[in-house]
């Protein structure tokens, strides 16, 4: 059985993906948990893109599979995929060639990380979802209190995308959210245009939060991508 490793976003867990991952059968989803997410994890958070690429890197299986990302996760495994043998193709959700993050989340998030992480759950996720409310509750809880200040900077110094997608060689899905408040859905569309073999697909009535809010629609264009 062919392994999915999932990478999360800023201020995430592996748990992000929980329901998605029912709905990819045939396949092991393998979410990992990056350094001081976790509840029970004191390590430091990793402060950089690429030093998040090289740590799922120590973590890939021998074998060949499929990286998974979403949002800051994407941009690692962007980063990751042309440089691991044994990465096929990625699958990337909620990512844009450059995530800027404003300035004031920015200080939020350093001073006050419980309101920025509200602020993230009420842009991210869309207020149409008729569980919205259920899927705010889900995320975002117990990490180390600048744990999401540290990611929302290694989004926002993360400058070599574009590169990347330049010269990247291998099969790439881009999934985006029609009503995504965090990364702007239409460079996400761009982005696949540019990559050799990228893919675009658009989840219709979903948020940043793709995963959680439309797991099942989700699935269904991952599950395309990879039959071809």
């Amino acid at each position: 059985m062919i392994k999915i490793i999932a990478i999360h976003g800023a201020g995430m867990t592996g748990a992000i993906w929980e329901r998605l991952s029912r709905h990819l059968k045939g396949f092991d989803v393998i979410a990992l948990d990056l350094p001081a997410h976790a509840a029970d994890d004191s390590a430091a958070a990793l402060d950089n893109i690429d030093d998040i690429a090289l740590w799922v890197k120590d973590r890939l299986p021998k074998e060949n599979c499929i990286l998974m990302g979403h949002s800051m996760g994407a941009l690692a495994a962007l980063t990751l995929s042309e440089e691991a043998e044994q990465v096929m193709a990625s699958i990337l959700l909620g990512v844009a060639p450059t995530m800027p993050v404003n300035p004031s989340l920015l200080q939020t998030a350093q001073e006050k990380p419980a309101e920025a992480a509200e602020l993230i759950l009420k842009w991210g996720v869309y207020n149409g979802n008729p569980q919205a409310d259920e899927i705010r509750a889900e995320l975002m809880q117990n990490m180390a209190p600048l744990t999401l200040a540290t990611d929302l900077k290694a989004c926002d110094n993360f400058l070599a995308a574009t590169g990347i997608v330049n010269r990247s060689t291998k099969p790439v899905l881009v999934i985006t959210g029609e009503k995504d408040k965090m990364t702007n859905p239409e460079q996400g569309a761009q982005m696949a245009g540019l990559l050799l073999q990228g893919q675009h697909a658009q989840i219709p009535g979903c948020g940043h939060m793709m995963m959680a809010e439309k797991p099942a629609e989700t699935a269904q264009e991952i599950l395309a991508f990879l039959a071809g």
